[in-house]
C-alpha cells in the first residue's frame, strides 16, 4: 500500500459524543477459538467507485489489562451504525480484539506477551506446529493471523491502528515505525509522534504488519482503565478514519475528535526520538513516585534525576529529556524510555 486517499461527504451527522457508554469487554472476550468473538465489528461502506475502498484494521486489547481500545472501538462502531448514511465510510473498518483470553482475565498476558510474539521465528513456529501444541499466546497469534491474512486476500489498500494505554499515564501519543508510509500516517493523527521506540522492542504486531502488509502505528491513549483514555483512543480512531480515507477531514466527528486530541496534547513537542531505553531484566525494578506523584509520559526530566530503583540502587536519568512510558505494573520488560525532540522524518 502506498497511501490512503480521502473522500468528500456532504451530510452532517449528530455531534460527536466521546462520553457515550461502552459495552463490557469481559463478557464476550473469553471465547478463545471463536473468530466471531475476535471481531468486534466490520463495517463496509462505499467503494470509492473502484470496487474496493481502503481497509483500516483497528486492534484493541493486545494487552489484556488495557481494555480501553476495545471500549473505544465499540463506541465508534456503534456510532457509525447509528448514524447510517450520515457516517457512511468510503471503505471498510475492521475492529478486532487483540488478546481475548487475557482480556477476560484482566491480565497483560497469560504466558507470553502477545506484543512480543510477532518475530519471524515465532510466526514460523506457530504456522508449522500442530495447533494442539499451542500455548495461550500461540492461539491468539494464530487467530489474529487468520483474520489479517483473510483481509489481505481482498487486494486493497490496508493499514493498522493498534490501540494501547500505559500504567504511568500521560497524554495520548503515537509510536511510529521508521518507514515513510507509517510516518505519514502517524503525522496526521493529531498526537505527538514518538520515533525509535518500536525499533527498541522486538516482535511487535505493528513491526510485523509494517514489514509484510502495510502502514501501521500504535496510539497510546493515557493511563489504563480511565474514561479519559477511552475518549482519547476513540478520538484517535475517528482521526485515523479520515487519515485512511474512510471519512473526510471536515467530517464533524473527525473535527471534534482532533480538537479533543489537540487540547490533550497542548505544549507537547510534535516529534521526539528515543535516546535511552531502561531494560528491567531481573533487577527488581520499581519506578519512583516523588511526593506521592507518579511519573507520566512526557514529563521532562533532567540528567541525574532519580527516576527508579533496582537491586543495584537508584536509577537516574542518563540525560535531559522527555520520559516515555514509565512502568508502574508487575509485568513488562522496559522500565522507561527517554526521548528528545526531533524533526518530522516524514517530510
Amino acid at each position: 500500500m502506498n497511501e490512503f486517499h480521502g473522500q468528500g461527504q456532504s451530510e452532517t451527522p449528530a455531534p460527536f459524543s466521546p462520553t457515550c457508554g461502552a459495552d463490557s469487554t469481559e463478557s464476550d472476550s473469553d471465547k478463545v477459538g471463536d473468530l466471531n468473538a475476535r471481531v468486534i465489528d466490520r463495517i463496509d461502506g462505499a467503494s470509492n467507485g473502484s470496487g474496493k475502498g481502503p481497509l483500516l484494521i483497528c486492534v484493541g486489547g493486545v494487552h489484556g489489562n488495557e481494555p480501553g481500545g476495545v471500549h473505544a472501538l465499540q463506541r465508534v462502531t456503534k456510532k457509525i451504525r447509528e448514524q447510517g448514511e450520515l457516517c457512511s465510510l468510503a471503505g471498510t473498518l475492521l475492529a478486532l480484539r487483540g488478546n481475548c483470553a487475557a482480556l477476560a482475565k484482566k491480565k497483560r498476558f497469560l504466558d507470553v506477551d502477545l506484543n512480543r510474539a510477532w518475530a519471524v521465528v515465532d510466526l514460523e513456529r506457530v504456522c508449522t506446529q500442530d495447533s494442539d501444541f499451542d500455548g495461550a499466546t500461540d492461539q491468539e497469534v494464530r487467530e489474529l493471523l487468520s483474520v489479517i491474512e483473510k483481509a489481505r486476500l481482498e487486494e486493497r489498500p490496508i493499514g493498522l491502528l493498534d490501540l494501547h494505554s500505559t500504567s504511568g499515564g500521560g497524554p495520548p501519543f503515537s509510536v511510529v515505525l521508521s518507514n515513510k508510509p507509517s510516518e505519514k500516517l502517524a503525522a496526521r493523527i493529531g498526537v505527538p509522534c514518538v520515533h525509535g521506540l518500536n525499533e527498541a522492542i522486538q516482535g511487535t504486531l505493528t513491526s510485523w504488519f509494517s514489514d509484510v502488509v502495510g502502514p501501521s502505528i500504535v496510539v497510546e491513549g493515557g493511563e489504563s482503565r480511565t474514561e479519559e483514555t477511552i475518549r482519547h483512543l476513540e478520538a484517535a480512531v475517528w482521526s485515523s478514519l479520515a487519515v485512511a480515507g474512510l471519512l473526510p477531514d471536515d467530517h464533524p466527528f473527525v473535527r471534534l475528535a482532533r480538537q479533543l486530541l489537540s487540547q490533550a496534547t497542548e505544549e507537547m513537542p510534535h516529534h521526539v526520538n528515543v535516546c535511552h531505553r531502561e531494560p528491567i531484566k531481573a533487577m527488581h525494578f520499581h519506578m519512583a513516585s516523588p511526593g506521592n506523584r507518579r511519573f507520566k509520559s512526557f514529563d521532562y526530566v533532567h540528567k541525574g534525576q532519580h527516576l527508579a530503583d533496582n537491586k543495584k540502587g537508584p536509577v537516574v536519568a542518563q540525560k535531559d529529556g522527555f520520559l516515555i512510558m514509565p512502568l508502574y505494573q508487575n509485568k513488562g520488560s522496559d522500565g522507561f524510555f527517554l526521548a528528545e525532540p526531533c524533526e518530522d522524518p516524514s517530510l
